[in-house]
């Protein structure tokens, strides 16, 4: 979805045939739906400010009200000192709006709640005055999870600049579109899972970020709808998961599960010896391909891979989990990325094996992706760690560009690139920094390449659903306590 600065959504909001009423309106049922949908149980607090961020958190407190929620409302601030539509806002709703102070608020906060931050909106800039921060400080730290309306309080729209001490957000709902400052450190950073409520104004933007997008819930719906009634396994695509070695035999198990969650209708691991029965046995909706080598995979396994591919018609390869890594391995995935012609995800020891000799990429024949964490990225471009932390997207996109491929570098809003657009992830969390976890989304985008034609629009769905998934089970089970599988059992819920 486009990213737009901040003053082109006054301009929409200002220009838009439908009045400021109507929008607030949206704005809050769009929040109170969400809540809905992903939160039917916590109780919910709305700590609400005196502009029409608060009046936005007012419609959101009396729908969910009158929806039967149990639901408090706070203003920092007094109530007759709320602007015009704000107010006319807060006296629609049958709930008692109590002017708070610090210690009223972690009061109300002992037990756990949903706090939907409604203090300031975009147009905020820092500091923050130390009243606020000691409120934003008691949020940070009491809350279950943290909903903010349009951007964290503290953090400013247009440049992503932030105090200290904003709200650090688990999920942003903005309104329209999304703004710069969701996608620009350090406001990123506090933003959490971004997603984006329409209010229809009935405008195009005129102005947005003409190099970057940022996925969001609507980019996928068009790639979630359900299958004909005819569908059947083959139209489904055919996946092979070429990896593992003794001692990592989950990871290929984890991207074959990733791949069949993600919708694919065959997923076929081809393994080696010692690990065949295990991996038969975590996964047994995936079939086996039993290579000629024993341990690690080598070109002994080179002939019987492609004559397999070619027999059964491969949709799409993913290359290189729990493979390991070695000189005779080394030989084998140079050759099968040169000679394997159907699309390609390579990821981990894919990617360490040809760090040397990235040039091989070159050689492909068709359609590439690559998943590397930072410090692949890192070896990959031959780049310091840190001159890759302060430039991801230039080092990407240089990397996409001269290699021919796209490249999902994976992190707190991963990106996806070509090389000539940006595309960030609104989705995922720290929970998700676990062994695992990107072996899964490696057999996502497998899946996904088999029925989206565009494989950078592959890439991109790949990672949001990926990390939708991870936020789903952080907020059942809590970032710290979440394993992959968690994920895959999400998944089937989206």
């Amino acid at each position: 979805m486009k990213v737009i600065p901040v003053d082109e959504m006054k301009r929409l909001d200002r220009e838009s045939p439908v009045s400021a009423d109507v929008l607030m309106e949206r704005a809050g049922e769009g929040m109170a739906d969400y809540i809905q949908r992903n939160f039917p149980i916590i109780p919910v607090c709305f700590v609400c400010g005196m502009g029409n961020n608060g009046g936005d958190g007012f419609v959101a407190a009396r729908r969910l009200h009158e929806a039967g929620r149990e639901v408090e409302v706070y203003l920092l601030g007094r109530k007759s000192k709320l602007r015009k539509l704000p107010e006319k806002k807060a006296t629609r709703l049958d709930l008692e709006i109590v002017e708070t102070g610090s210690e009223q608020l972690e009061n109300a906060l002992q037990a756990p709640k949903i706090v939907c931050d409604c203090i300031f909106g975009t147009g905020f800039r820092p500091p923050l005055n130390k009243s606020i921060k000691d409120i934003l400080e008691i949020i940070n730290r009491k809350s279950k999870i943290i909903l903010s309306c349009d951007i964290p309080t503290g953090v400013n729209g247009n440049s992503g600049e932030a105090d200290p001490g904003a709200v650090n957000a688990d999920v942003t709902l903005t309104f329209e579109y999304p703004k710069t400052g969701h996608i620009k450190n350090p406001g990123s950073l506090f933003s959490g899972s971004v997603d984006v409520v329409k209010i229809n104004t009935g405008l195009s933007p005129k102005k947005y970020n003409e190099k970057e997008e940022l996925t969001v819930s609507q980019d996928t719906e068009e790639y979630l709808k359900r299958r004909p009634k005819d569908s059947h396994k083959k139209m489904n695509g055919h996946v092979l998961v070429i990896g593992g070695a003794p001692g990592m035999e989950g990871a290929v198990s984890l991207a074959a599960l990733g791949a069949l969650r993600a919708g694919a209708g065959l997923v076929t691991c081809a393994v080696t010896e010692d690990i065949y029965p295990i991996v038969a046995s975590a996964s047994l909706s995936s079939m086996e391909l039993l290579l000629e080598d024993r341990k690690q995979i080598t070109l002994s396994s080179l002939e019987k891979i492609i004559d397999f591919s070619k027999k059964r018609k491969i949709d799409c390869a993913v290359l290189g989990p729990g493979m390991g890594t070695g000189e005779e391995t080394r030989k084998f995935v140079k050759r099968i990325i040169s000679d394997l012609d159907c699309p390609m995800v390579i990821d981990a020891d894919g990617l360490n094996n040809i760090a040397s000799c990235t040039d091989v990429l070159k050689k492909r024949k068709n359609d590439t992706v690559i998943t590397p964490h930072p410090g692949e990225m890192a070896r990959l471009a031959k780049v310091e760690s840190k001159k890759l932390k302060d430039n991801r997207e230039s080092i990407s996109a240089a990397f996409a560009s001269k290699y021919g491929c796209t490249v999902v570098l994976k992190g707190y809003r991963s990106i996806i690139t070509k090389g000539r657009k940006i595309y960030y992830n609104s989705s995922g969390n720290p929970g998700m920094a676990t062994g695992g976890s990107g072996d899964i989304l490696s057999g996502v985008c497998a899946a996904s390449i088999c029925s989206i034609d565009n494989t950078v629009e592959a890439a991109r769905i790949s990672a949001w659903i990926h990390g939708h998934a991870g936020d789903k089970a952080a907020w059942k089970k809590g970032q710290r306590y979440m394993l992959p599988e968690d994920m895959l059992n999400e998944m089937k819920r989206l």
